[in-house]
């Protein structure tokens, strides 16, 4: 009991700081370069590139009373390859892997997770525990695979990275083969962030999201400043332009999109402790693709991975950052590809 306490106390004296701290810098941007471009501009426009039909085609499925939305592309009776984004994400980050695998002889299927992109948005306590949401990605794999006999590979990035451990550990029928880029396992996070100093203040941004109003109003200001932000290379360069974070923007701008999104972390960082009793042994074989120049995410949860994972291999893509498969689709398409290959 009384460690409970401590810990509500720590996180919500951080959530204090940071939120303050961000507000501070904030205001100082403002006193600097005035208030014109204070809030984003219109997005609530739907970009056309986001109906492409070469991505393939656009589908809803209800699950637990929530729509989750999904593109898919090639034959449904081929083999099913499913990938599930992160945060600040949605299922256009997957486009390129669509592309790739839908033509190669795989139905491949990027999922809007549960009140993220274009799926319901999910503002109820405690409905985005990471149990929660596998147990509804777990409902939406078997509604595609339309079979209990039939197993998907799974592919999960950051926060997909950490339901896809789930799915895998809890339903593990529904997998045969598991790859993550740059997701932790969420039971070796929540260890490793007690003992780690380092990885504790690399993730300043979870305790930020965590305080009350801040996060939620400044999401937007500076035309999304900080949706942008998060998109860096290994270089610290930004991935994309203004006009290719539209497809981004848009998305961010749905009402309750920010808070519904914000949901991952403060669940996480609240309502997490049932993690502490928890293995989540992974049996399939698993492939953990990490850029090593994430500042977000210790290299740790790849390197040491094999404490979860009976079967792991791990491949390293040097100078890249958090979004590995962004700076380096093909590079990642294609050992994605030789790994289900053997």
């Amino acid at each position: 009991m009384l460690s409970l306490i401590v810990e509500k106390i720590i996180i919500f004296s951080f959530s204090i700081f940071y939120g303050s701290l961000i507000n501070f810098i904030v205001f100082l941007s403002l006193l600097k370069n005035g208030f014109k471009n204070l809030y984003a501009p219109d997005y609530s426009k739907r970009p056309a590139i986001l109906d492409d039909p070469s991505w393939g085609k656009h589908h809803t499925v209800i699950v637990d009373k929530r729509v989750i939305h999904y593109v898919a592309k090639g034959n449904p009776e081929d083999p099913i390859i499913v990938f599930l984004h992160g945060f600040p994400d949605f299922w256009f980050t997957w486009r390129e892997q669509l592309i790739e695998f839908g033509s190669k002889g795989y139905y491949a299927v990027a999922i809007d997770m549960p009140g993220l992109g274009e799926s319901s948005k999910i503002l109820d306590n405690g409905s985005l525990r990471v149990d929660v949401v596998a147990d509804l990605v777990a409902k939406v794999i078997e509604s595609i695979t339309k079979s209990s006999d039939r197993s998907v590979i799974l592919v999960g990035h950051d926060w997909g990275a950490c339901v896809s451990y789930f799915v895998s550990s809890k339903y593990s029928k529904l997998v045969s083969k598991l790859i993550i880029l740059n997701g932790p396992h969420p039971v070796h996070f929540r260890k490793f962030i007690k003992r780690s100093l380092k990885q504790f203040l690399k993730s300043w941004y979870m305790l930020f999201f965590n305080s009350p109003f801040f996060p939620d109003l400044m999401f937007q200001t500076f035309d999304f400043f900080m949706l942008k932000a998060g998109f860096r290379k290994g270089d610290r360069s930004y991935i994309f332009s203004n006009k290719e974070m539209e497809p981004w923007k848009f998305i961010f701008s749905q009402p309750f999109a920010i808070k519904s999104a914000f949901g991952y972390y403060r669940d996480f960082v609240k309502r997490s402790r049932f993690l502490d009793d928890l293995k989540l042994p992974i049996r399939q074989p698993t492939m953990i693709i990490w850029g090593n120049s994430d500042r977000a995410l210790s290299e740790e949860f790849a390197t040491q991975a094999n404490k979860y994972v009976d079967n792991v291999r791990v491949e390293l893509v040097q100078n890249a950052a958090h979004f590995v498969h962004l700076e380096y689709p093909k590079k990642i398409s294609s050992l994605i590809d030789d790994f289900i290959s053997n």
